[in-house]
């Protein structure tokens, strides 16, 4: 059963590669230096949320770059594999060093599930790059022959050890 009078989710494009669910107050910046700092935390765990496939909130009034540096991390622990990260992240005395689990962890997390994920991002000319993480065999499975079991014949009726490729 669907809710008729909930809002569907809006999705705010910082950029082609990025894309935040605004929340329920989104922060207004005061100066570009301020903007720039949110920037630099949202870019440093922009590679782990796109592999993780989670989506995050653009930063919120009230919020400092140490608050919404905690906010993303706790998103993508939601999506990872760790167990009992989130009592960690409440009594983390070390962000630095807890950020660093949570990331790498959420890196893993795609070759874990059996699967690929993209990383997009942009470079400096404007070109979008897409990088795969995950399991190398899901992009292979088509490429790889099924193996074969039996004698192998040559074209003469002659029996080989292994297929000779004609």
């Amino acid at each position: 059963m669907t809710d008729t009078n909930t809002k569907p989710r809006e999705i705010v494009n910082h950029s082609p590669f990025r894309k935040d669910v605004p929340g329920a107050a989104p922060k207004t910046f005061k100066s570009d230096f301020e903007r720039q700092v949110f920037e630099s935390v949202r870019e440093r765990a922009d590679r782990p949320i796109q592999a993780s496939g989670s989506v995050v909130t653009v930063p919120q009034q009230g919020d400092t770059p140490a608050s919404y540096r905690a906010t993303l991390v706790s998103e993508v622990v939601e999506r990872t594999n760790l167990a009992g990260a989130g009592s960690l992240l409440a009594q983390a005395s070390d962000m630095g060093a807890l950020e660093n689990v949570v990331f790498s962890a959420a890196m893993a997390t795609p070759e874990a599930q059996g699967r690929l994920a993209p990383i997009v991002t942009v470079d400096r000319a404007g070109r979008e790059i897409t990088e795969w993480v995950g399991d190398k065999k899901q992009w292979l499975k088509p490429f790889v022959a099924t193996p074969q079991i039996g004698a192998f014949c040559d074209e003469r009726g002659r029996f080989q050890r292994t297929p000779v490729l004609l």
